[in-house]
């Protein structure tokens, strides 16, 4: 009976605890749970979720910002790219510009310099025979090497005749029976006659019978007499016939 007693007075006391501390404790007392919890848990996550949300729209703003910083560094690299090529083009165009007037000066000053080598050349010696300048030397006798030497030291050769009309013009300026050399040997090689001036064959002979004479190894070099040409030693002293290398 006793024992009956004892645990009635303790279940009394606890239900009695139990109504006190619902009435005066913060303890969240389930009727509903999923409402319930779903309710309190986001009324605890709330300034959670506020933050997070702050700061997404920072960071969207952020991104918006460096989106719109992005399209403007393009366009600026656009800019400066059109305005290198600009300025490429600008100094190419200058540069080329530069170089015509100075190649142009060149061309004056070479002009210029071609007019005064011509001026400083002695030409009192040469008289226009033909389309020529020409020289007859009818006063001293020289071999055939002394006579070219003398040529090259008046801007010339002795000459080479190049057609038969050249020749006709020239045979009324000599002396009759007279020798003059001309600018045409074989000395190179034996019976092949090439001019002095240009180290090639001669373009033009008028031989007297039964020239060319080739007897022995002697008769080298041309000469001109009597409007017909022969071939002689080259030792032999005679007059000579320069033409000049300039016109």
């Amino acid at each position: 009976m006793l024992k009956s007693i004892t645990y009635c007075l303790v279940l009394f006391l606890s239900w009695d605890s139990l109504g006190s501390l619902a009435k005066h404790s913060s303890v969240c007392l389930l009727h509903d749970q999923p409402n319930q919890c779903g309710a309190f848990c986001l009324q605890a996550l709330r300034p959670m979720i506020d933050h997070i949300a702050f700061h997404q729209k920072k960071l969207n703003e952020s991104q918006t910002k460096l989106d719109r910083m992005e399209g403007q560094l393009s366009d600026l690299k656009n800019s400066l790219d059109q305005k290198e090529a600009s300025c490429e083009n600008a100094i190419s165009h200058n540069l080329q510009t530069k170089l015509e007037a100075i190649e142009r000066q060149l061309s004056a000053m070479q002009e210029l310099l071609s007019k005064a080598n011509k001026k400083s050349i002695n030409t009192h010696p040469y008289n226009r025979i033909g389309s020529r300048l020409i020289y007859v030397e009818n006063e001293n006798y020289r071999n055939w090497e002394q006579a070219e030497a003398f040529c090259r030291g008046i801007n010339g050769h002795l000459i080479t005749i190049q057609n038969n009309s050249e020749l006709s013009a020239l045979d009324e300026k000599l002396e009759r029976n007279t020798g003059y050399w001309l600018g045409i040997t074989d000395v190179a090689k034996k019976g092949e006659f090439v001019s002095v001036a240009s180290g090639k064959p001669a373009p033009f002979f008028d031989w007297a019978f039964p020239q060319p004479n080739a007897f022995g190894n002697v008769y080298d070099c041309v000469t001109l007499y009597s409007g017909k040409m022969f071939n002689l030693s080259c030792s032999k002293v005679l007059h000579f016939i320069c033409e000049a290398t300039f016109d």
